[in-house]
């Protein structure tokens, strides 16, 4: 059963916003992804020497699972719905690749140089995605 037909959400200043858009929106969930970001960097960097990258990055995608679960549930059967099953299947094997290969790098390099290496990847996913996936 679908959870969203039984809840209702209070219209709040606070609400509206959050799902609204705009520049402001933009720039608040930048900022939220980047504090994020440098703090499971931190963890990492924190956790490295004492568990192994793969258990790392085990935990890393459970919880991160485990935070999704609610909108999950939210959604209900059709968050399911996959039309390109191999093509699926490829980016979760690519995805947690990347992942493991980050944290492992992560965990044996210095925290400035991971942070620049962070800012470093959009110049290259940018015109990989032009070449590849064809994107405008």
């Amino acid at each position: 059963m679908c959870w969203n037909k039984n809840i209702k959400f209070k219209k709040t200043k606070i609400f509206s916003w959050l799902n609204g858009k705009g520049h402001f929106q933009g720039i608040f969930w930048t900022i939220c992804a980047s504090f994020f970001s440098n703090m499971c960097d931190l963890s990492v960097r924190l956790v490295s020497n004492a568990i192994p990258p793969m258990q790392i990055t085990f935990f890393r995608l459970f919880f991160g699972t485990l935070i999704l679960l609610p909108l999950i549930l939210f959604k209900g059967k059709a968050i399911f719905r996959i039309q390109n099953k191999r093509w699926h299947l490829f980016r979760i094997i690519i995805g947690f690749g990347a992942m493991f290969c980050w944290i492992y790098g992560a965990g044996r390099t210095t925290l400035p140089s991971a942070t620049i290496m962070s800012f470093v990847c959009p110049i290259f996913v940018l015109p990989l995605a032009y070449l590849f996936l064809k994107e405008s």
